[in-house]
């Protein structure tokens, strides 16, 4: 175990962002879309079954993306200690870990000593998962050595048959017996051409610095802790703002819709972008951990082993990428979870390759990251420049046909100047000036659900009127499903 503590994603929050996407998405933009545009009465009924089904789906999703937050488990010499998720700040030392009661259950919740730290439902999260077991089993009382696969050429003591450590020198003291184990020409040429190879090292180990500065998951939970109510409330809010302003006060009018659509748009898309952009950094981290770490030692006090030979490597120098000598693979020798096997084999490009193409995806959601910021500054400059800058100044300017008020600024209240009938609130424009709300005056204005009735100061409305769902604005006080008077 390498004596640095070492923070590795365990659940990276993928889970949790999946479980928001049905309410956040096409559904909602479904369910609240139509309040955006005139529609029928009839069309209440289906919406109310829509918002109903939404809401229900977002309880279901916080309760889902809760269980499902972001953890980390941090390996240190002494043991374990896991971050975030449902067992955040479980510490267990090697010695105290059970290996009958570490295991992943039928619904992916990875168990360590009957506490369930993480779930997940993605293919990859679950091999971590299966990793850790490995890790821990490993490390616990009790637990047998690890088996190294062996080469022919592997330099072994010929007194015990121990594999020897292979280094530039004439001869090598066994570990286990203490016997001199000569090395051939051959075997400390391998040595000497791994000299040629430095540059590379150095590179990958730079790539492997700038891979492991990313966030944690205690700052990965608090961003999807503040975002997800923005996530699932701002699209909704707009349109019921807008519906409000509307259809029943008759402020608003097609422009402000518009605005109010681009800024719930963007606003929603932008913060899922930033959100992504975390997630996938940290999903970056531990794919190349589960590829390239390297095995760990067989025997507590020996160096780990070549991931994909199983030679012992040459730990020499605190460097954090180790080649080996024998068959030149890459090892990341800071990781100790264990690596199975069919991992190893399925991993062909080398660690630098590995290393830039995970940086690569980081950085293509860092630049998604600013292209979130142009969409919350697009929705911004549009709700500014709709509902305040020159309709927000105190003078007649533009297209208003009085101070602040009629063209595309909200429409204007009794007695403003005015040039047609959209231009004021009551919606009726009588001599350049807006007229008061009547109660006869043929137009659905004030308070009015229809036209000339309802509203509480105008007549109850006759069957087949619109009621908005209130029965005293109905003769019959009977109102249906869909706010019409029976």
């Amino acid at each position: 175990m390498s004596p640095r503590a070492l923070r590795l994603p365990l659940s990276t929050g993928a889970s949790s962002l999946r479980a928001l996407s049905v309410p956040v998405g096409i559904f909602q933009i479904i369910a609240f879309g139509p309040l955006f545009i005139p529609c029928p009465d009839w069309i209440v009924l289906p919406l109310g079954i829509l918002w109903a089904v939404w809401i229900f789906a977002i309880f279901g999703s916080i309760i889902e993306g809760v269980a499902r937050r972001a953890s980390d488990i941090v390996l240190e010499k002494q043991g374990l200690e896991i971050r975030g998720g449902p067992s955040r700040g479980l510490r267990l030392r090697w010695e105290e870990i059970d290996p009958e009661r570490c295991l992943i259950d039928a619904e992916n919740h990875l168990v360590l000593n009957d506490r369930i730290v993480a779930t997940t439902d993605d293919p990859w999260e679950r091999r971590s998962f299966e990793a850790v077991i490995d890790t821990v089993r490993a490390m616990g009382p009790g637990a047998p050595p690890a088996a190294h696969p062996t080469r022919a050429d592997v330099l072994s003591c010929e007194r015990c048959g121990t594999p020897a450590l292979l280094a530039d020198a004439a001869e090598v003291r066994c570990r286990a017996c203490d016997a001199m184990v000569r090395v051939s020409d051959d075997q400390r040429a391998k040595i000497q051409n791994l000299r040629s190879l430095e540059g590379s090292r150095a590179r990958s180990e730079k790539l492997l610095a700038v891979l492991l500065r990313q966030r944690g998951a205690t700052f990965v939970n608090a961003l999807v802790f503040l975002a997800t109510p923005p996530l699932i409330l701002g699209g909704p809010l707009a349109a019921i703002v807008f519906n409000e302003m509307f259809v029943t006060r008759h402020v608003f009018g097609f422009a402000h819709g518009v605005a109010l659509f681009v800024c719930g748009l963007t606003f929603t898309y932008a913060l899922s972008l930033l959100v992504q952009a975390e997630v996938v950094g940290r999903a970056a981290l531990r794919l190349v951990a589960l590829s390239f770490g390297a095995r760990p030692p067989a025997v507590k006090g020996d160096p780990p082993g070549c991931r994909t030979c199983g030679a012992l490597l040459s730990t020499s120098g605190d460097h954090a990428v180790v080649l080996c000598a024998y068959c030149r693979a890459e090892n990341i020798t800071d990781i100790d979870l264990r690596p199975q096997a069919s991992l190893a084999s399925e991993e062909t490009a080398g660690l630098e390759s590995t290393l830039e193409e995970r940086l690569r995806t980081r950085r293509r959601y860092r630049w998604l990251s600013l292209l979130a910021v142009a969409l919350l500054a697009v929705g911004a400059v549009t709700f500014e420049r709709t509902f305040f800058g020159r309709c927000a100044n105190a003078v007649r300017d533009g297209d208003e046909t009085d101070v602040d008020c009629g063209g595309t600024c909200t429409r204007c209240a009794s007695s403003f100047l005015c040039g047609d009938p959209a231009d004021c609130r009551s919606g009726i424009c009588t001599g350049g000036r807006c007229a008061a709300p009547r109660c006869d005056d043929g137009v659905r204005n004030g308070l009015e659900s229809d036209v000339d009735c309802g509203g509480g100061e105008c007549k109850r409305c006759a069957r087949g009127q619109r009621a908005d769902s209130w029965a005293p604005n109905c003769e019959s006080e009977h109102v249906t499903l869909e706010g019409v008077c029976e």
